[in-house]
């Protein structure tokens, strides 16, 4: 099998097969280096560390691959911490405000679909609001310490974004709104008003 395809058999397979083990078992110094620098290139080390960590109680692993992999395992533990900590005041403000929100990508997944802290990636936080919310939202994230990364205003026909530019505070967090999903420019679209209509309440952070 090809790096590539280990790496998809073990992320989709919980009892891995005896083919991959002996693909594995087989592993050169190089293939390991390969193997870690395709998982980093996907951004996926921090999930392998699971099935990796199970497979070397079978089959001999380098120590240095299960210690590079637990390693971003828990840089993406403090970075998502960080963020959902962020979250959790941002929502709740939002919350106290009135101004309804559809968290979007890891804000939802991490925690709901992937259910732990570190696996699911999240460079930022992305968040739906209705467009009318948009002023006092980012009233409100300048209240909280965020500033603005470049020059918007709501008012504007901004047909070609899809979301106010990133805030960004002192912490390093950064948070999109987000008032549709595409673009207006775009040749076709998202129906924004069904994403409303067919949303769920969900307790997040």
């Amino acid at each position: 099998m090809e790096h590539l395809q280990i790496l998809c058999e073990l992320l989709k397979d919980k009892f891995h097969s005896e083919e991959l083990k002996t693909q594995l078992k087989e592993f050169t110094t190089d293939d390991w280096d390969i193997f870690l620098d395709l998982s980093a290139s996907h951004d996926i080390q921090a999930i392998l560390y699971q099935p990796m960590k199970t497979l070397s109680k079978e089959i001999t692993i380098p120590g240095a691959v299960i210690e590079q992999l637990y390693e971003m395992c828990l840089k993406k533990a403090a970075r998502n911490t960080v963020l959902l900590n962020e979250a959790k005041e941002i929502l709740s403000a939002f919350n106290d405000n009135e101004i309804p929100v559809i968290c979007l990508k890891g804000l939802y997944l991490g925690e709901k679909v992937y259910q732990n802290i570190f696996s699911r990636s999240m460079g930022d936080l992305d968040l739906l609001l209705k467009k009318r919310d948009i002023p006092k939202a980012l009233s409100i994230l300048k209240s909280l310490g965020y500033q603005s990364t470049t020059y918007f205003d709501h008012n504007d026909k901004n047909l070609d974004v899809k979301h106010v530019p990133p805030f960004k505070n002192k912490k390093g967090a950064f948070i999109e709104i987000h008032w549709t999903i595409l673009a207006e420019d775009e040749p076709f679209q998202i129906d924004i008003d069904g994403i409303w209509t067919r949303a769920i309440p969900v307790t997040i952070a």
